[in-house]
């Protein structure tokens, strides 16, 4: 069965519904009735620009193919008309995972763990009482780190990294160092899916974070981590907070309970791999330079003198706060 893909997709927004009817040659009998969906994913090699409409209880998506060597979706919204401060964003990765649900923001950057067919979209909920018209542009990019190791003799931190994309990327680098391990835990039970926990007494201020990951190399696609934690202070007073940061200020000694567990996004939760778990304490705070990254280019970038110790490499848009890891470097 052919189908003419331009015809198809004329007029639409990059994405047409149809159906194949099947009828019998000598009596017209109806045989069978097969449901078709057409899309126009966009590579995600240049930019792919579009305009969203999107009403109360309403959608809209763009398909974008992000091929080999695309480390991650850069997205930028332009808000055109109508109340699109109420819009929510979602996008889902190759494998059709929801990898991101936040608030409408003025840009993003995606992380692309696998190439091949993703969305994009907006959500609007019921109530807003108007349509909003939006502007969106989607362009596959990548930020690569070329060196894993700083001195720390030197008085100032230079940080390289290669950008590839076709335009100019503005951005907000960073180097954050990695944390302490404090805490730490294994499951045992393989194949059941149930909350990791990990309770400590917390004498020293800080922030002390929670994650998990399995212990061997799994197909975690469909994953996606909860994680909450549990205070008690010295009066047996018990506070519930979701997510996995909590941090200390008091000079009394709290009791804290982490519990992470991980979700599938598929029909299937069962797998057969453990679990770790460990709660870090930050080792001092993020430092973060404004950047300009020129198309297809190298971008070194000065940072104060820094301790020994390993650093994460973050990168956030100018005008967003949702931030992509670009991998570490070891100061020695």
């Amino acid at each position: 069965v052919d189908v003419d893909i331009e015809e198809a997709l004329a007029g639409s927004n990059g994405e047409s519904f149809g159906e194949i009817i099947i009828r019998d040659l000598r009596s017209d009998e109806l045989l069978a009735i097969v449901p078709v969906t057409v899309i126009d994913d966009k590579p995600a090699t240049t930019l792919a620009r579009q305009i969203f409409t999107v009403g109360p209880q309403g959608s809209a998506r763009m398909h974008v193919n992000a091929p080999l060597g695309v480390k991650a979706l850069k997205v930028k919204f332009r808000g055109l008309s109508g109340p699109f401060n109420m819009l929510n964003f979602s996008s889902f990765d190759s494998h059709r995972a929801r990898t991101q649900q936040i608030a409408f923001t003025d840009e993003m950057f995606i992380p692309v763990e696998r190439a091949g067919h993703h969305q994009v979209g907006l959500v609007m909920p019921g109530g807003a009482g108007a349509e909003a018209r939006v502007e969106v542009e989607v362009e596959g990019v990548s930020f690569d780190l070329p060196q894993s190791v700083i001195s720390s003799a030197s008085n100032s931190a230079s940080v390289t990294v290669n950008y590839t994309g076709a335009s100019t990327t503005y951005a907000k680098l960073s180097m954050n160092p990695v944390g302490e391990r404090v805490g730490q835990m294994v499951t045992t039970d393989n194949g059941v899916v149930k909350p990791l926990e990990i309770e400590m007494t917390i004498m020293q201020g800080g922030t002390y974070t929670a994650s998990i990951r399995p212990t061997a190399s799994a197909d975690t696609r469909l994953f996606y981590t909860n994680c909450t934690h549990k205070t008690m202070d010295a009066a047996g007073v018990e506070t519930f907070r979701s997510g996995a940061t909590f941090t200390k200020s008091g000079q009394a000694a709290e009791k804290v309970t982490f519990r992470c567990i991980p979700f599938d996004h598929g029909m299937n939760s069962g797998h057969s791999e453990s679990w770790a778990m460990e709660v870090t304490r930050s080792r001092g705070s993020a430092e973060t330079r404004d950047v300009i990254f020129m198309p297809n280019s190298n971008r070194s970038t000065s940072f104060s003198k820094k301790t020994p110790g390993t650093y994460e490499i973050r990168l956030a848009p100018m005008n967003g706060s949702q931030s992509i890891s670009l991998g570490t470097i070891d100061v020695f």
